[in-house]
Parts: structure tokens; sequence; C-alpha cells
């Protein structure tokens, strides 16, 4: 999708899970720069990067809004979900 310099972007991190969610990730570039562990007092961790300026009460689990947009916002998102592993003793 496209953004437009000093506006904003919502990215969309769609999934379905049978396990409960232990982590979402988004990347650009490969880089981290966000990331919402749900079992956390503070679920939320933000990494600086060009470009990435994380609008902190508009993001969550589900989405992750940048705002303002600049050039450097420019590359290759991605997100990334992890489930918990069970123990199983046999």
């Amino acid at each position: 999708q496209y953004g437009v310099y000093g506006e904003h972007a919502v990215l969309y991190c769609s999934y379905s899970s049978v396990q409960p969610v232990y982590s979402v990730r988004w990347y650009k570039n490969g880089k981290e720069f966000f990331s919402y562990l749900p079992g956390k007092v503070s679920p939320i961790t933000i990494h600086n990067l060009p470009g990435i300026n994380v609008e902190l009460t508009k993001s969550s689990m589900n989405y992750v809004t940048l705002s303002p947009l600049s050039l450097d916002s420019t590359g290759r998102y991605r997100c990334e979900v992890s489930e918990e592993v069970g123990n199983h003793n046999d």
C-alpha cells in the first residue's frame, strides 16, 4: 500500500491461531521495530528505526499505526506471529 508524506498509515496483521499468541512482531526491511507480547504488563516494545514513528495509542496486537510518515518510512513491512508452545507430559 502507498502512504502520503506527513499523513498516517495503519498496518494490519491478519492471522488465525489455535494456540494462545505469544508475540506479534513487526519488521521493516528485516529489522524489528514493534513487538506486542500479550502476557506482559507492558506488552508493547518499540525499537527506533529511521522513518518509524509508531502512534502508541493507536497500535495493538492486530495493527500498528505509523504517524507521521516520512520519506524514510518507505520499505517492505511484514508481521510475524508466534504461538505459545504447550508442555506435553507423555
